[in-house]
């Protein structure tokens, strides 16, 4: 399936697919340090040399691809592939009542578990990122709606996150720079310099027309 810029937009706007959660290792943050760390989420556009142009929802980005970029693919999922144990990312936003309703999960590989523990406010408004495993899951009915409570529990403390029935499931996966071409949505951390070259740090790339989170 292949994704059109307004297709992108009305996701960007929905916040239906919210990218992929974002752990800083070591060589990411020195990279930040030599200049603002920033997030794009896009389709890409061209390949050009050493650089990828994306397309945002505010127009194109020309982003410089490093030898050393490190590249990861969201894979289609279902919500049957999640299941007590599993470690997860869940975007969601918060509720009234202390609960958190997802908006996208990432399934993570089974070595990543605890090693990118986080609950926190996340680069999309309104929205927080919490990596961490299920505990409990549970079927309930929120607002009318019948879908999934998902007990998790990541380093320093817990949360409940209700899962609708139509909430974008995908899995994170080994990528490689293949997977960068034309029509691909990715989600690119990056760091942007003084004079505004924008330089990746890691790209999140969807396959089989997904939307990376």
């Amino acid at each position: 399936m292949k994704l059109t810029l307004m297709s992108f937009n009305r996701l960007v706007a929905a916040a239906a697919f919210l990218l992929l959660p974002l752990w800083r290792a070591p060589a990411e943050a020195a990279g930040a340090a030599e200049g603002k760390r920033i997030t794009i989420r896009g389709v890409v556009a061209a390949i050009e040399g050493k650089s990828v142009k994306v397309t945002t929802a505010t127009g194109e980005v020309l982003v410089k691809l490093p030898d050393n970029l490190r590249v990861s693919g969201s894979a289609p999922a279902k919500l049957s592939d999640v299941t007590e144990g599993s470690y997860i990312g869940a975007t969601s936003r918060p509720q009234p009542d202390g609960t958190f309703q997802a908006v996208g999960i990432n399934i993570f590989p089974p070595a990543r578990r605890g090693t990118i523990d986080t609950h926190r406010p996340y680069d999309i408004p309104g929205t927080t990122m919490t990596n961490a495993s299920i505990e409990k899951m549970e079927r309930t009915m929120v607002e009318k709606i019948e879908g999934t409570m998902l007990h998790l529990k990541y380093k320093g403390g817990a949360v409940k996150v209700f899962v609708p029935p139509d909430t974008p499931i995908v899995r994170n996966v080994r990528g490689s720079r293949d997977l960068i071409k034309p029509g691909a949505a990715v989600v690119v951390v990056s760091t942007q310099a003084p004079d505004g070259a924008i330089t990746a740090v890691r790209i999140n790339v969807g396959i089989d027309g997904v939307t990376p989170m």
